[in-house]
C-alpha cells in the first residue's frame, strides 16, 4: 500500500527528496542513498512538531483533506514512531536527541538542502527493521465485523439496596477474583475509604479511615488485586498501601508523583505496577521547569520508579499541553496496554525496558482525534467523543468502551436551570444526548470484531465497563444503587 509524501515546495531539490524517500520506503535505494536518508532523519529538531502531528493524522486514517492521502484499504502500518526515529538518528552518527534517556522517544526531522520538508506518512507493510533497527509501528485496525457476533447483556446483582452502602457515583469499581466488588466513591465524605461488597450484594464493609498513618487514607482513587493482596492508591498522600485478605496493612510505599491525578493503574504479573499520572523526569527542580513530562510510570513492588514512558509536551511547568489520561491493562504476553482518552489509540509497551513496541489506531471517522475531554454545550456543537474503559478478557481480546454523541443529540439539548452556576452556560446536554458503544478488538489480527451501541433503555442509564464482561449502571432514583450486568460475546465461530 502506497502513502504519498506531500511536499509544499516544488523546486527540484524537494522533488528529488520526495522521490528518494518513496524509493527508500520501497527498498529500492542504494546503500549510499540509504545513508543520505538516515542523515536527513538525524537532522535538526525544527520540524519535530510537524512530523508528530502529521503522523498522528496518518495513524487515524484521515484523508486528503488533511494533506495526507492513504491508499486503500485504510491500513497504515510500519509508520516510523518516536523511539524508532530517535534510534535511527543515533545509529546514523549521534544526531540531535541521540543521548535522550530511555523511555523518552521523540521524532527527529531535519532540513534537506536548506529547505523545510514536510513528511506526511510512510508506506504500509514495509519492513524498516533492518534499515532503522527495531522501529515501532502504527497499525490501523480493520473494521472486519463478525456478522454473527453480538454482546449479550444479562442483569446480575444489585448493590445498595440497604440504602447506605452505595455513597453516590463510584469512580473506581473492581471485581475481585472471588466475585466480590470494590468501589471508591466520588463523594468527598468517602474519600478516605473504599467499600467491599459481597458477590451477592448482601453484605458490605468499609475499609480505611482518614489520616496519614498505616491504614489511613486521604483520597482512595484505585484498588487493584494481585496475588491475593489489595493495592490501594491514595493520590493525596502519594502512597500505595498493600493489604492482606483480612485488610491488614502489609506494607506501604511512596509513589514518586507531584500531581498524582491517578487516572488508572494496572498490576503487572511480577508485582510491579503501572500508574497513569503526569510527571516530568529528573530532579524536583528539573521537573518544575520541564517543557514535557511522562504520563505512564512503571514502579517496582516497593514504589521505586523503573520506567517513565509516553512523553507529552507541557504548556507550563507541571501542566500538560495534551490530555494525559490513559486506561491501562496487561496483555496476555505481559506487555502493557495504554488507551488514550481523547484519541482511539492503543500503545503497547515493554514493561521490562520501557520500550514502545507498537501502536494501534482505530481510524474511525466518528472518533475525532485529540478532542478535549469535555466542552460547554450549545446548538451545533455535539458532545465530545472519548474512550471510557479498556479491559483484556481471558481470551486476550480487548474490550473498549466509548462515549459519543447520539444521532439525535441536538434534540436532547436543554436550557440550563436558572439556579445552576452561570459558568455552566445557557445550554446543557440532557439525558439521551450521548450513547455508549462497546467494541471488541483482536489486536493480533488487527481486527475490530464487534461494535455495538448499548441499549440505555434496557440498562436504565449510563453503564461503566469495569471488568471484562461486567458493566455497572448507576441509578440514584430513590436511593443510590448499582446494577451489575454480565456481558458475553456470543456468535464468534
Amino acid at each position: 500500500m502506497l502513502a504519498r509524501l506531500c511536499l509544499r515546495d516544488t523546486n527540484r531539490t524537494v522533488r528529488r527528496m520526495n522521490e528518494l524517500l518513496l524509493r527508500y520506503l520501497r527498498r529500492q535505494t542504494t546503500q549510499e542513498e540509504n545513508r543520505e536518508v538516515e542523515d536527513w532523519l538525524s537532522g535538526s529538531r525544527e520540524n519535530e512538531r510537524v512530523l508528530a502531528g502529521l503522523a498522528r493524522v496518518v495513524s487515524a486514517g484521515r484523508g486528503a483533506d488533511e494533506a495526507v492521502e492513504v491508499g486503500r484499504p485504510p491500513r497504515v502500518e510500519d509508520v516510523v514512531w518516536r523511539a524508532g526515529a530517535r534510534r535511527a538518528a543515533k545509529a546514523a552518527g549521534g544526531g540531535a536527541g541521540a543521548g535522550r534517556r530511555p523511555g523518552a522517544p521523540r521524532f527527529r526531522l531535519g532540513l534537506f538542502g536548506g529547505m523545510t520538508v514536510v513528511v506526511a506518512t510512510v508506506v504500509a507493510g514495509l519492513a524498516l527493521w533492518n534499515a532503522l533497527g527495531a522501529t515501532q509501528v502504527v497499525r490501523v485496525l480493520t473494521e472486519d465485523l463478525c456478522a454473527t457476533c453480538s454482546i449479550e447483556l444479562t442483569p446480575d446483582v444489585l448493590l445498595g439496596t440497604d440504602g447506605e452502602s452505595v455513597i453516590g457515583y463510584a469512580w473506581d469499581i473492581q471485581r475481585l477474583s472471588d466475585g466480590r466488588f470494590t468501589m471508591a466513591f466520588q463523594n468527598i465524605s468517602a474519600w478516605a475509604e473504599f467499600t467491599v461488597f459481597s458477590a451477592d450484594g448482601s453484605e458490605y464493609q468499609r475499609v480505611g479511615r482518614e489520616g496519614e498513618g498505616p491504614g489511613d487514607y486521604a483520597h482512595v482513587v484505585g484498588v487493584r488485586e494481585h496475588a491475593g493482596e489489595l493495592h490501594v492508591f491514595d493520590n493525596l498522600n502519594r502512597r500505595m498501601t498493600v493489604l492482606d485478605p483480612g485488610f491488614n496493612v502489609v506494607r506501604t510505599s511512596a509513589v514518586p508523583c507531584l500531581n498524582c491525578n491517578g487516572f488508572d493503574m494496572a498490576m503487572l504479573p511480577d508485582g510491579r505496577m503501572a500508574i497513569n499520572y503526569f510527571m516530568p523526569g529528573g530532579s524536583l527542580e528539573e521537573a518544575l521547569s520541564a517543557d514535557s513530562g511522562f504520563v505512564v510510570h512503571i514502579l517496582g513492588p516497593g514504589g521505586e520508579p523503573l520506567h517513565s514512558v509516553d512523553e507529552i509536551p507541557a504548556s507550563s511547568p507541571m501542566n500538560p499541553a495534551q490530555d494525559p489520561n490513559r486506561y491501562l491493562d496487561i496483555a496476555p504476553d505481559g506487555s502493557l496496554l495504554s488507551l488514550h482518552l481523547t484519541s482511539y489509540r492503543i500503545d503497547r509497551w515493554d514493561p521490562a525496558t520501557g520500550e514502545l513496541l507498537q501502536t494501534f489506531a482505530r481510524g474511525a471517522d466518528w472518533f475525532p482525534d485529540g478532542q478535549s475531554y469535555s466542552h460547554s454545550a450549545r446548538p451545533g456543537r455535539p458532545p465530545t467523543t472519548g474512550t471510557r474503559a479498556m479491559h483484556v478478557d481471558e481470551a486476550g481480546r480487548l474490550w473498549v468502551q466509548i462515549g459519543r454523541p447520539a444521532p439525535d443529540w441536538e434534540d436532547h439539548l436543554e436550557r440550563t436551570p436558572s439556579d445552576m452556576d452561570p459558568k455552566m452556560g445557557p445550554w446543557m446536554y440532557g439525558p439521551g444526548s450521548t450513547e455508549g458503544v462497546i467494541e471488541v478488538l483482536d489486536l493480533e489480527s488487527g481486527r475490530v470484531l464487534v461494535s455495538q451501541v448499548l441499549d440505555h433503555d434496557l440498562l436504565g442509564g449510563w453503564g461503566k465497563l469495569f471488568a471484562p464482561g461486567w458493566l455497572a449502571v448507576y441509578d440514584e432514583e430513590g436511593i443510590p444503587q448499582y446494577r451489575m450486568w454480565r456481558l458475553r460475546l456470543v456468535g464468534l465461530e
